[in-house]
C-alpha cells in the first residue's frame, strides 16, 4: 500500500509541468535554472537574506528564496531578452485564479524589487508565450489571456507602480472577495 502511494506520488510530481515561457539565453536565465536545478536536489529552505537589493551574481537566490516562500516551482520565472528583468511567478490561494508576478529589474549591477503585479482570473487561459516587456518610459510588463469567447485580452503591467491587480472573469462567474483572500471551499462535513 504503501509502495504504491509513494508511486503515485511520484508520477503526479513528475506529471507536473511549468508554464511554457520564453527562454532567453542570458546570465540571469543561466543563473535562475542553476537554484532550479539546486533546489530539486535538496529542496530544503534556504536561509532568507534580508529584504533589499540582491546582486546580479546572487540573482538565483532570488528564486530560492521565492520557492522557500511557497506557491511556486523551481521553473516559475521568466526574463526579458537581455535579463535585466526577472519575474518569479507564485500562485497563492487555492488553484491558479491568482496569479502573483514579482519583478525584480537590475540596475548599477544589482536586481531591485520593482513591484508585485497580480491577476485574479476566471475561465480566461493565459498565454504565458505571448508575454512581452515594454521598455518605453518606466516599463511595462504585458500578459496576454484568451476569454472564454476567444477574444485576447492584454494585461500592461506598469512597471512605475509598484502594485497593481487586474480581475478577469466572464459576467456568470464573478470573482468573488473569498478568490481575492485566495480562501478555499471547504465541502461540508456530514
Amino acid at each position: 500500500m504503501l509502495r504504491s502511494l509513494t508511486i503515485s506520488i511520484a508520477l503526479l510530481a513528475g506529471a507536473v509541468q511549468g508554464y511554457e515561457f520564453v527562454r532567453y539565453e542570458n546570465t540571469a536565465s543561466r543563473s535562475l535554472q542553476a537554484a532550479g536545478q539546486q533546489y530539486r536536489r535538496a529542496p530544503g529552505l534556504p536561509e532568507v537574506a534580508a529584504p533589499g537589493p540582491v546582486a546580479a551574481a546572487d540573482v538565483g537566490s532570488l528564486l530560492l528564496q521565492h520557492l522557500a516562500a511557497g506557491f511556486a516551482l523551481p521553473e516559475d520565472w521568466f526574463t526579458n531578452a537581455d535579463g535585466s528583468m526577472v519575474v518569479l511567478l507564485s500562485e497563492p490561494g487555492c488553484g491558479s485564479i491568482i496569479r502573483e508576478f514579482k519583478v525584480y529589474c537590475l540596475r548599477d549591477g544589482y536586481y531591485h524589487h520593482t513591484g508585485t503585479y497580480r491577476i485574479l482570473s476566471r475561465a480566461y487561459r493565459w498565454v504565458p508565450k505571448a508575454t512581452r516587456f515594454e521598455t518605453t518610459g518606466a516599463g511595462a510588463l504585458c500578459l496576454s489571456f484568451i476569454s472564454p469567447d476567444g477574444s485576447a485580452t492584454e494585461c500592461r503591467f506598469d512597471l512605475s507602480q509598484p502594485v497593481q491587480l487586474f480581475r478577469l472573469a466572464p459576467a456568470y462567474a464573478p470573482i468573488t472577495p473569498a478568490d481575492e483572500r485566495g480562501a478555499c471551499s471547504l465541502p461540508a462535513s456530514h
